[in-house]
C-alpha cells in the first residue's frame, strides 16, 4: 500500500527519466528538473485527492521531518522523563526510533548532545571508540611496513566476523585489541573480550590506560574463550607466545608461531554452575544409583 500511495502513476501520472543507469552500474535518481511528467496519460486507479493527501501525509512522519525537528523531539522527551535512553525515544510516537538518531546523527551520543543530555555511557563510546581506531590504524601500519606482503582481508557483514590480516602464505591474523583495566594489585592488568577464533593466530594488543598507543604487544597461537579474561603481564598464555617490541619483526614471528602448529587456547571464566563433562557424568550416575537403591528399599 505504501508503493501504491508513493507512486504517481497510481494516479493517472505518467513520468519517465526519473533514474538512469549505465551498464553494469547502480541506478542514480536524476534531478526533477529533468524529468518528464505526463499528467492524466491513463486512468487512474486512485484518486489525484487522495494522492495528495497522502504526499502531506508522509512529508509529517518523522522520517522526513528536519534536523532542528527531530532535535525538538528529544528536548520534550528530555523535559518530560528528565533524561534519554533508546527505550524511551522507541516508546513516543512523534519522534524517530533509535536506530533513525543513529542513522542521521552517527551515533545516540551525537543526537543526545545536541538536545542538551550528557549521556552517562558517553566515556564507554569514547573508549570504544579510540580502540577500534588504535585496531584500524595498527593494521593500516603492518599493511605500509610490509607492502605486498601483509593485506587487510575483509571476513563479511556479522559483527564477529572482523577484519584480519592475511600474509601472502595465506596465514591469517586477528588483531585483538585489551583495554587496561583498574585494580589494587601491583602490575598492569588487561581485559580480552571474548571470541571464538579456532583458526586465526592472534596478535594482542595490549592498550595503555589512555587507550592511545600500545602497551604490550605479543603473538600467539589462535586464542577460543567464550568468556572475559582478566590477564596481567604473568599470564600463563602470554608465555605460549612471542612478544614483540615492534611491528618491524611482525612477518617474521607469525611464520614460527605458525610452524609450530599449536592447538588453539581454550579458557577464560566460566559462566555460573558450570562443571566438566566427566564431573556431570558421574554426578548423573550417582543419582541414578541412588534412586534405584530407594526403589530397592520401597519393594
Amino acid at each position: 500500500m505504501r508503493g501504491t500511495l508513493r507512486n504517481p502513476k497510481y494516479k493517472g501520472t505518467l513520468r519517465y527519466n526519473a533514474t538512469t543507469q549505465r551498464l553494469s552500474s547502480k541506478h542514480r535518481q536524476n534531478p526533477e528538473t529533468d524529468w518528464i511528467v505526463v499528467p492524466s496519460a491513463y486512468e487512474s486507479i486512485v484518486e489525484p485527492a487522495t494522492f495528495e493527501m497522502a504526499q502531506k501525509e508522509f512529508l509529517n512522519r518523522p522520517y522526513n521531518w528536519s534536523i532542528d525537528q527531530v532535535v525538538e523531539a528529544l528536548r520534550s522527551i528530555l523535559k518530560k522523563a528528565g533524561r534519554l535512553t533508546p527505550k524511551l525515544i522507541g516508546g513516543q510516537p512523534y519522534a524517530l526510533c533509535p536506530e533513525g538518531y543513529r542513522r542521521r546523527f552517527g551515533s545516540l551520543s551525537c543526537a543526545y548532545e545536541l538536545a542538551g543530555y550528557e549521556s552517562p555511557h558517553k566515556s564507554i563510546v569514547i573508549h570504544k571508540n579510540q580502540i577500534c581506531k588504535l585496531r584500524t590504524d595498527l593494521m593500516e601500519t603492518l599493511v605500509k611496513l610490509f607492502p605486498g606482503e601483509v593485506f587487510i582481508q575483509t571476513r563479511g557483514p556479522k559483527p564477529n566476523r572482523r577484519n584480519c590480516i592475511r600474509l601472502r602464505n595465506g596465514t591469517r591474523v586477528t588483531v585483538r585489541t585489551c583495554r587496561r583495566k583498574k585494580t589494587k594489585y601491583k602490575g598492569p592488568t588487561w581485559i580480552l573480550p571474548p571470541s571464538c577464533e579456532k583458526r586465526l593466530i592472534t596478535l594482542l594488543i595490549c592498550v595503555n590506560p589512555e587507550n592511545t598507543a600500545p602497551e604490550l604487544m605479543c603473538v600467539l597461537p589462535p586464542i577460543a574463550n567464550r568468556f572475559p579474561v582478566s590477564f596481567s603481564e604473568e599470564h600463563s598464555w602470554l608465555r605460549t607466545g612471542i612478544r614483540i617490541e615492534d611491528l618491524s619483526g611482525f612477518c617474521k614471528v607469525v611464520r614460527e608461531i605458525s610452524r609450530r602448529g599449536e592447538r588453539p587456547i581454550l579458557g577464560g571464566r566460566k559462566p555460573k554452575g558450570w562443571m566438566p563433562e566427566d564431573s556431570h557424568a558421574a554426578m548423573v550416575a550417582a543419582l541414578r544409583m541412588r534412586w534405584a537403591a530407594k526403589r530397592t528399599q520401597s519393594q
